[in-house]
């Protein structure tokens, strides 16, 4: 039809909450009965095209999915399967979602099937393992909003969820895997949990091993991988024993003869510098801990020269075999000598002069 005299057929107004986008075509179907003449227009007929949901966003944080639209008329159905995704099962040729034909509404255009619509759920949407045969069998869950979807447990899942609204055909099927956990080892004189994160690591996140007191783990960190952990394994092992520090007058090298680390069941050979005895002889290492923890550098003594004359009985020193460093050693004469000179100084395990002397005895005046 064409010209100024047309009648104007408005459009009829589209539901404001909707939240899709559709295009529609009023048409006024009118006869041409003449010259310039027109029949009176019929009813006007509304075309619907099917419009779009706004785009969905999926972000997965740990183990929850979340689904985020701008749309706020929009529910989610989902449900979780055990290792994969998988879709539910229908009877041949019927849709979860589906345009039913003789609505004039926009919004009463899609409908959920009717087995769909009778197994919804709000909770405990997780579907078998394995389907059975059709019709529905799995149970799916139905949600308004942006939920945070939470993986069951630890295990593997696969989530499937679509999007549904009113005037509006199913979104695009979501598919999202979520990988298994790991879950903390049982390992021999490990602590419980043997990670220091807790019992259980998230897929592409780190263990730190963790050993009971005395004990190493050969492995500092295993990589969770959708539930294995790589490595495998790891052991807890006795600890070595560091060398004891602090000790003034030790080896600049290292306390222990045997280095800086002990093996346990070891031995650490104590060694001080030169002039210095260590107070113990040797430490023993246990699991982490030597026995005594530590020992000192102490100034060596001197011990008692060979002096000529001395007395037989005893030693060459008046003050014993052992002279201890700062001390003196006196010449310790037989009868008929007596001592020459000043007495010998102990330092550090060194008499100077080397040893006393001892010489006969003066005759007295008759």
């Amino acid at each position: 039809e064409a010209g100024d005299s047309a009648p104007q057929v408005p459009i009829p107004p589209i539901d404001p909450a909707s939240p899709g986008k559709h295009a529609l075509i009023a048409v006024d179907i009118r006869f041409l009965t003449g010259v310039n003449r027109w029949s009176q227009p019929s009813r006007s007929q509304i075309i619907v095209l099917q419009g779009y949901h706004p785009q969905w966003q999926v972000s997965q944080s740990n183990r929850t999915v979340t689904l985020q639209s701008p749309g706020n008329s929009s529910e989610i159905l989902y449900r979780w399967t055990l290792g994969e995704v998988r879709a539910p099962v229908l009877q041949s040729g019927k849709q979860i979602f589906a345009a039913r034909s003789g609505t004039w509404s926009l919004m009463d255009r899609y409908v959920l099937d009717q087995d769909v619509s009778n197994g919804l759920v709000s909770a405990s949407c997780i579907g078998p393992e394995d389907d059975g045969p059709p019709p529905l069998v799995s149970q799916i869950c139905r949600s308004i909003g942006d939920p945070p979807l939470q993986a069951p447990d630890h295990r593997r899942w696969g989530l499937w969820a679509m999007v549904i609204g009113p005037g509006l055909g199913a979104s695009e099927v979501i598919r999202q895997i979520v990988e298994a956990q790991c879950q903390a080892l049982i390992v021999p004189h490990a602590m419980e949990p043997s990670c220091v994160e807790g019992n259980f690591t998230n897929s592409g996140e780190t263990c730190s091993t963790l050993c009971g007191l005395g004990y190493t783990a050969s492995v500092q960190v295993l990589t969770c991988r959708d539930g294995t952990f790589e490595p495998a394994s790891f052991s807890c092992e006795e600890s070595e024993c560091p060398s004891p520090g602090g000790i003034a007058a030790v080896n600049t090298s290292s306390a222990c003869k045997e280095g800086s680390s002990i093996t346990s069941g070891g031995t650490c050979t104590a060694q001080c510098l030169a002039g210095y005895l260590p107070s113990v002889p040797a430490l023993a290492c246990s699991k982490g801990s030597l026995s005594p923890a530590s020992f000192l550098c102490e100034e060596a003594p001197c011990a008692a020269p060979f002096v000529a004359y001395s007395d037989p009985a005893g030693a060459s020193c008046l003050e014993g075999p052992v002279v201890a460093s700062g001390g003196s050693c006196t010449a310790s004469c037989r009868a008929g000598f007596v001592t020459s000179g000043p007495p010998s100084r102990c330092d550090k395990g060194i008499l100077t002069p080397a040893a006393p002397t001892c010489v006969p005895a003066p005759c007295s005046a008759p």
